[in-house]
């Protein structure tokens, strides 16, 4: 089941995607909204699953880690439950950013 959003849903999420530590006033000011609204919003929006988790991006450059790698790999398997293990295997590693499947 789809989940609809309406104008402002995409606003608050546009400016959660700028800057999830915004407080919910700053975020409310910028979508033209009162802070309860956005809160409730929000909430709603993580129980829907469209919200995940929130993190923080780091600069690698700052931290010394001058080089960026994009790996292919080609297996013969294709069973979902296969691939729902690589892909775990592959999220516990802290040095893997991002995994995509083709």
């Amino acid at each position: 089941m789809t989940t609809q959003i309406d104008t402002l849903d995409r606003k608050i999420l546009a400016a959660l995607q700028e800057d999830a530590s915004q407080s919910l006033e700053e975020i409310a000011r910028t979508v033209g909204s009162s802070k309860t609204p956005v809160w409730t919003r929000i909430r709603k929006m993580r129980e829907a699953g469209i919200i995940g988790r929130q993190t923080v991006l780091l600069d690698a450059e700052a931290l010394g880690l001058e080089a960026c790698f994009f790996v292919l790999i080609r297996t013969s398997e294709h069973e979902a439950a296969w691939q729902k293990a690589f892909l775990h295997a592959l999220q516990s590693r802290p040095e893997v950013l991002e995994a995509h499947r083709l």
